[in-house]
């Protein structure tokens, strides 16, 4: 390496060491507002070791850490996180080869389920593929996912079991089908939503909407997808196909140095939505993007309030997936004056926050909101607690 090259790398490396604390320090209430006292994870590709790895971070800003293992002569790709938060799919291909280019071939990608909690690692599918880009499997649920074989054929899986399912008649020309949760539409690597018949086993093609990056909501509700370079991130109705925005190109919610948007992923119950950031620079193999994770409104996925950055390195950070504990009390929403209701049937007296500082002991919350905002509510007992959120 040149010596110049060589002293400019090491003033950009000394330049964002003296930055880096800062940012870390303008982020502790960004993740305090995304955490509100859950448990929760986001997760991604990153390329900071000089291979692609998963790398994972707590919600709270914490346990910054590698989640999948070395392994020679491979990349680790494509994360997604199971709705109770225990184990991580991921994909690993041969060095040298991605989600983006066509598998058929002979080379092997396995699909690896890893226990967050135990730390084991396992393969539960010896050859299996992405979309196109770096999506490659939908939870079902806890227990089971739909993935896409090596073969080019979609797959239903029982994770106890191992008992396995083709979803698919007919294999997608190149890359694959995905599945949402509920089984009722299908994508490939282009975001085309198309209505599946699981009876039938047919998907009825649509015309693709421009773009890429599409994904479902797991409640069935929502496709979402990059509508253009670095934004914006549309979402589509799946049963009237309206179109609306997510976040926009240059999000006045992103700060200026990160508003080039890839990477859409939504958590579990919608509560989340996380995404990569780049300073304006497009490359999804180079550019320096990091993550971000933002609060939606689970029935809208509209933005609410500011999102937190979660990733600080200067490579690439990329295809995000986001867990979040479910609330136990679900979620009300109405005008202010606004009176909520929280009765859990079990009886257990509990140390209520109201989320507006009026707080209380009982076994029922009951509460008045006057004023209008977002407000979780959490009812503690010992070492445990149920938590709601109200919306006024």
């Amino acid at each position: 390496m040149a010596p110049r090259r060589q002293r400019l790398l090491r003033t950009l490396a000394l330049a964002f060491a003296s930055v880096a604390p800062l940012l870390h320090a303008q982020s502790d209430g960004a993740w305090s507002e995304i955490a509100q006292g859950a448990d929760g994870v986001v997760v991604w590709e990153s390329n900071r070791t000089g291979r692609w790895r998963i790398w994972a971070r707590d919600l709270d800003g914490s346990d910054l850490r590698q989640v999948s293992p070395n392994e020679d002569g491979r990349d680790h790709y494509c994360p997604h996180i199971s709705p109770d938060g225990a184990n991580l799919l991921y994909l690993s291909y041969p060095r040298n080869r991605n989600g983006y280019q066509d598998h058929r071939g002979s080379h092997k990608a396995p699909l690896h389920l890893m226990n967050l909690r135990a730390g084991t690692d396992t393969v539960v599918a010896q050859d299996a593929r992405a979309y196109f880009e770096n999506r490659a499997a939908v939870w079902v649920d806890a227990d089971t996912f739909i993935f896409i074989g090596g073969d080019g054929q979609t797959y239903e899986q029982d994770l106890a079991t191992g008992d396995r399912e083709r979803l698919t008649d007919a294999p997608h020309d190149e890359y694959g089908w995905l599945m949402n949760a509920t089984k009722t539409y299908a994508t490939a690597g282009w975001p085309e939503f198309a209505p599946f018949d699981p009876g039938k086993r047919v998907i009825a093609r649509r015309q693709r909407q421009g773009g890429c990056q599409p994904y479902f909501t797991h409640d069935g509700v929502w496709g979402y997808w990059m509508g253009g370079g670095g934004g914006p991130v549309q979402r589509m109705n799946l049963a009237t196909r309206e179109t609306s925005t997510i976040l926009r190109k240059n999000d006045a919610s992103l700060p200026n140095d990160r508003s080039y948007i890839y990477f859409p992923m939504s958590s579990y119950g919608s509560e989340l939505f996380a995404f990569g950031a780049s300073p304006n620079q497009h490359d999804h193999h180079t550019a320096d993007y990091d993550i971000f994770v933002a609060r939606t409104d689970p029935a809208t996925l509209e933005i609410l309030g500011t999102p937190a950055r979660y990733s600080f390195d200067g490579g690439t950070d990329r295809f995000p997936d986001v867990f979040v504990r479910q609330l136990e009390l679900g979620r009300r929403e109405g005008e202010a004056p606004y009176k909520v209701r929280f009765d859990p049937a079990d009886g257990v007296r509990r140390e209520w926050t109201s989320g507006d500082g009026r707080d209380r002991d009982g076994e029922t919350f009951e509460h008045t909101y006057e004023d209008a905002g977002l407000f979780r509510v959490e009812g503690r007992n010992g070492d445990t607690s149920l938590r709601g959120e109200v919306v006024v």
